[in-house]
């Protein structure tokens, strides 16, 4: 599993097998179903509170006798055992969603290939496909601010943090030319195209 707070319900072909320090095996009363237990330590208010409370530096860890400690509100079996149910659907139905939009991504990057390649054409187009250099059909960094642009020129500047999936912040700096940073020059304008040059830190 590798990930602190994630827990799992053992299948009963595991029964009898051992574990390694790292992993707390919790053996339930009659008051708890599994499942249901297993989902509500998933849940984002209680295992965000284990990773808050976890010690270590180097390695972060649960400590086992807080976790003894925690105090839980549960109702009765039948009732554990309803919301685990419903909860598994939802968690069965996003898995599905999740698959088919894999799936669907997979098509689209195939389509992009054959369409962009000229692999795959509509009816109708038959020319072939040009090929050209970029320099021959778009400027780069055209058009920037000079060194005679006036200190109390005021912009907004776009940085590379503003710019995510196709997207442009609607929250942009504000900056006069005297004030603003020096890489922040290039003029964009409607319809132009801003492509990442640099990958970010991670």
């Amino acid at each position: 599993m590798g990930t602190i707070g994630r827990t799992i319900v053992v299948p009963p072909e595991c029964s009898g097998w051992n574990v390694n320090r790292a992993l707390a095996v919790m053996k339930l009363g009659d008051e708890l179903d599994s499942d249901y237990f297993c989902v509500y330590l998933k849940s984002p208010y209680i295992n965000n509170k284990l990773i808050e409370q976890s010690i270590g530096s180097a390695q972060k860890r649960i400590n086992l006798k807080d976790l003894k400690k925690y105090r839980i509100v549960i109702p009765e079996i039948i009732e554990q055992i309803k919301i685990a149910q419903i909860l598994s659907t939802w968690d069965k139905a996003i898995e599905t969603t999740e698959k088919l939009i894999e799936n669907s991504k997979a098509q689209k990057k195939a389509l992009i290939q054959q369409l962009l390649t000229g692999k795959k054409r509509f009816p109708g187009f038959k020319k072939e496909f040009r090929r050209l250099h970029i320099r021959d059909i778009a400027d780069i960094d055209k058009e920037s601010l000079g060194n005679k642009t006036s200190p109390s020129f005021k912009f907004r500047y776009i940085s590379l943090s503003d710019v995510d999936l196709g997207e442009i912040s609607d929250v942009l700096r504000g900056y006069q030319y005297k004030d603003a940073p020096s890489r922040a020059r290039r003029v964009v304008s409607d319809g132009d195209i801003l492509m990442s040059t640099v990958r970010p830190k991670s």
